[in-house]
């Protein structure tokens, strides 16, 4: 019988419960243990997704700082006018994920 108070799909909390727990005290143990997973998960056939009807561009911003800050612009391929746009500021605690990690696999 199905849980009603149940806020996601079975097989998403299913694969919630196997994530591993992460010790964000640690945020280069924590940097290291993401960047494994997604070396496994590559290593296991995942691949990263396209779509040839969208152009990506790789970019940098230089920061105040001193750092490269890398971003991707995604423009269908066949645009006639300028039109909407999307900006995506992943956060990650500001310690986990990177830019491949916004891009869908």
């Amino acid at each position: 019988m199905s849980n009603p108070n149940r806020i996601y799909a079975p097989d998403v909390e299913e694969q919630a419960c196997e994530f591993p727990r992460f010790n964000v005290a640690d945020h280069v143990g924590t940097r290291t243990l993401v960047q494994e997973l997604n070396d496994e998960a590559i290593a296991d056939g995942m691949v990263r997704l396209t779509d040839e009807r969208i152009e990506e561009k790789e970019m940098v911003i230089p920061s105040s700082e001193g750092h490269e800050i890398p971003i991707r612009i995604y423009t269908p391929k066949n645009r006639a006018k300028p039109g909407p746009g999307f900006l995506n500021f992943h956060g990650g605690g500001f310690f986990m994920g990177d830019l491949e990690s916004e891009h869908d696999r």
